[in-house]
C-alpha cells in the first residue's frame, strides 16, 4: 500500500511545466535549447521565467507585477545573482544538485502561490533538461511539512521594504536548505555556499563545524551560533564575497572573518578543491 501511494502522489516535473505559464528566454535557448515549452495561460497563479544570470535583473524588472519563479542559470562571470535578489527582495535558493533543485522548484510553487512571492531559482552544476523533466516532484506531505514549519506572514506582499527584509532574514533562518554541521574542533568554523559544501564532503578527515547556505538572504538567527561557537570563521563561496559582505555586516568587521575580502580566500570566481585543500592544510 505505501509503494502504491508513493505511486500516486509522485508527479512528474514534465505534468508541473506543463500546467503553469512559462517564459524562456532567448540566451536560455542558447545553452538549452531542446526546451521550448508552450506558454499556458494561469490565471494570476505564478509563473516561471527561465533565464540567465545575464538577463535575471531586466527580466525580474519587466515582471513586477507578477508572481514568478525566476529559474536562473549562471552564464556570465561577476555577475551575482544574489545581489539581484537583494535588490528586488526576493529569497534566493541554491541546490547543490538536482535532486534537490527537484524538490526545490515544487517547494517555491507552493511558497509563491500561497504568499504572492517571487523566488529565484539557481541551477546546480549538474543541471540539465533531461533530468529535470525525468524528476519525480516531492510528494503532498513533503509539501505540506514544508509549508508549515516556514515563517511568512499571510500579507507578505503587502509589507513595507523594511519589513521584508526581516521576514526574509526569518524564512531563511527556518529553512531546510540553510544547514548546521556539526564538527568538534571549534578553533575554526566554515560558512560556505551550497556548491562548496558539497565539495566539503570530499574532505572526511574536516573535523570543523560548517554552515551551508542554500537559501538567501542571510539574518543574524541564521548566523549567530556557528560564529559565537567557533574562534574564527572562514568564507568559502564562489562567486563575489556576497556571504562574506553580509556577515561583516551583521556581526560588525573584525578579524575573526575570513574570506576574498582579506586575501584568505582567493579572489578568483569558482573556488577548487585544491584551493579549499591549500586553505585548510589538508
Amino acid at each position: 500500500m505505501l509503494i502504491m501511494f508513493d505511486l500516486i502522489n509522485y508527479f512528474r516535473m514534465k505534468e508541473l511545466f506543463e500546467s503553469v505559464s512559462v517564459t524562456v528566454s532567448a540566451a536560455w535557448l542558447k545553452y538549452f535549447p531542446q526546451f521550448v515549452p508552450d506558454r499556458q495561460n494561469p490565471d494570476g497563479r505564478p509563473e516561471v521565467t527561465m533565464c540567465t544570470s545575464s538577463e535575471v535583473a531586466s527580466m525580474v524588472n519587466t515582471r513586477l507585477s507578477n508572481t514568478n519563479i525566476y529559474i536562473v542559470y549562471p552564464d556570465h562571470s561577476w555577475i551575482d545573482v544574489r545581489y539581484v535578489a537583494e535588490l528586488y527582495l526576493f529569497p534566493l535558493w541554491e541546490p547543490t544538485n538536482m535532486e534537490e533543485f527537484s524538490r526545490m522548484i515544487s517547494l517555491a510553487w507552493s511558497v509563491a502561490e500561497k504568499y504572492q512571492i517571487s523566488i529565484i531559482l539557481l541551477t546546480p552544476t549538474d543541471f540539465s533538461i533531461q533530468l529535470l523533466m525525468e524528476s519525480s516532484l516531492p510528494s503532498p506531505a513533503v509539501i505540506d511539512h514544508f509549508m508549515a514549519h516556514i515563517s511568512l506572514p499571510e500579507n507578505f506582499a503587502l509589507l513595507d521594504p523594511i519589513q521584508k527584509i526581516r521576514v526574509l532574514e526569518e524564512f531563511a533562518g527556518s529553512s531546510p536548505f540553510n544547514l548546521h554541521l556539526h564538527g568538534e574542533d571549534k578553533t575554526l568554523g566554515i560558512v560556505a555556499d551550497a556548491g562548496i559544501a558539497k565539495m566539503l564532503e570530499q574532505f572526511s578527515q574536516l573535523q570543523y563545524p560548517v554552515l551551508k547556505i542554500g537559501h538567501y538572504p542571510l539574518g543574524r538567527s541564521l548566523v549567530e551560533p556557528i560564529y559565537y561557537s567557533c574562534d574564527e570563521i572562514l568564507v568559502l563561496e564562489n562567486g563575489l564575497p556576497y556571504i562574506e559582505q553580509r556577515l561583516r555586516g551583521i556581526m560588525g568587521v573584525g578579524t575573526r572573518i575570513r574570506g576574498k575580502l582579506n586575501r584568505i580566500v582567493p579572489s578568483n570566481w569558482e573556488i577548487s578543491l585544491q584551493d579549499i585543500s591549500t586553505i585548510l592544510n589538508l
